[in-house]
């Protein structure tokens, strides 16, 4: 938006707009002011769009004076008194110009980009509802009761831990959630020792043989104590 009173080649916010947008292609300029521009080729070449590079046109119109603001003259009567003025001086521009026609093509290119961007955006709800309710199928069916379903979440995660300490826990390197995903994995997981079972494995396999040495030998001296402490009234050695 600038006057048409001043130089639109300084115009601060067609600077602004060419920042943004340097090809135009996004930018509608409308200038203000229209009846105080001098009339000749120069104001005629500026509502063409021929000084002002912009790919969705140019549109002048006029602002209301204060002395119509003062006497309440209703905004139909001034654009009445708008459009009479671009048909008497730029007479093959006035089916452009004006507030009427400003507000038909904002409008216009509003609706247009909703028609553009609208399928995009369904498209990419649709996708975000179904991820979502894949989420909400995996947690399971919805629990009345979210107390007892904590409850029931902390003891079998502590029944698990405990297991696995003791190394009898096992879990599927290929764990998912839900009642259909359960009934696809019957008979395809591939279980895996815990941690407490692997550590109780090689020990047992490690320290197995040691084990039997440490029995025989305890037993042996168990013996000889029993034999010991019998014939000890009888002059039997003490085993060593």
């Amino acid at each position: 938006v600038s006057p048409g009173n001043v130089d639109i080649a300084n115009s601060e916010s067609l600077l602004m707009a060419r920042e943004v947008d340097p090809e135009g292609k996004r930018t509608i300029a409308v200038i203000t002011k229209c009846d105080l521009m001098e009339r000749g080729r120069e104001s005629e070449a500026l509502l063409e769009g021929s000084t002002v590079d912009v790919k969705m046109g140019l549109i002048g119109v006029i602002n209301r004076t204060t002395e119509q603001l003062k006497n309440n003259i209703p905004f139909s009567e001034i654009m009445d008194i708008e459009q009479g003025y671009f048909g008497k001086f730029y007479p093959g521009l006035a089916s452009r110009m004006g507030t009427a026609y400003l507000t038909k093509r904002l409008s216009d290119i509003l609706i247009g980009n909703l028609k553009e961007c609208i399928p995009r955006l369904d498209e990419k709800i649709s996708q975000l509802q179904l991820k979502h309710k894949k989420i909400l199928e995996e947690l399971g069916d919805r629990q009345s009761d979210p107390k007892h379903e904590l409850l029931n979440m902390i003891n079998t995660y502590t029944n698990a831990f405990e297991k696995s300490i003791d190394g009898s826990f096992t879990y599927s390197t290929k764990y998912r959630k839900g009642k259909e995903a359960a009934a696809k994995d019957k008979g395809q997981r591939e279980r895996q020792m815990s941690a407490g079972g692997a550590l109780r494995e090689v020990f047992m396999r490690s320290c197995a043989e040691s084990l039997s040495m440490i029995k025989a030998v305890v037993s042996t001296q168990s013996t000889g104590r029993l034999e010991w402490s019998r014939g000890r009234g009888k002059g039997l050695r003490r085993p060593r």
